[in-house]
């Protein structure tokens, strides 16, 4: 169930941004030049890879195979966690970025469950 909610929440977030990045940004309180919109396609981009990965994993139970993919999750959202930590307590982004803090806190430590259980 995990691989499943991690692919929905990629995939809809690889999807704003590659169909309305500036839309996106501006609910976080930001704007985007030409530069930031080419950045945000190519991180839709590479969400969606996410996303795909995360909804093809959903079935596999070898502990093997899963162990790569178990943590290259944990480091992505670990790491946007602190970034978004800190764009929250810098004041760089409104209050909305709060919103990701906690998804990607919650998928870090489901993944980080999810490894150490199996």
């Amino acid at each position: 169930m995990l691989f499943i909610a991690n692919a929905i929440f990629a995939a809809f977030g690889a999807l704003s941004l590659l169909l309305a990045p500036e839309q996106t940004f501006s609910a976080y309180g930001a704007t985007l030049d030409r530069s930031g919109i080419f950045v945000a396609h190519i991180l839709g981009v590479t969400v969606l890879g996410m996303a795909v990965i995360s909804y093809l994993f959903r079935n596999i139970k070898d502990k093997t195979a899963l162990k790569p993919i178990l943590l290259g999750f944990i480091i992505v959202h670990a790491g946007r966690t602190i970034f978004a930590f800190s764009a929250a307590t810098t004041g760089l982004f409104n209050q909305m970025v709060w919103v990701d803090v906690i998804a990607h806190a919650a998928f870090a430590t489901g993944f980080g469950y999810y490894l150490t259980k199996n």
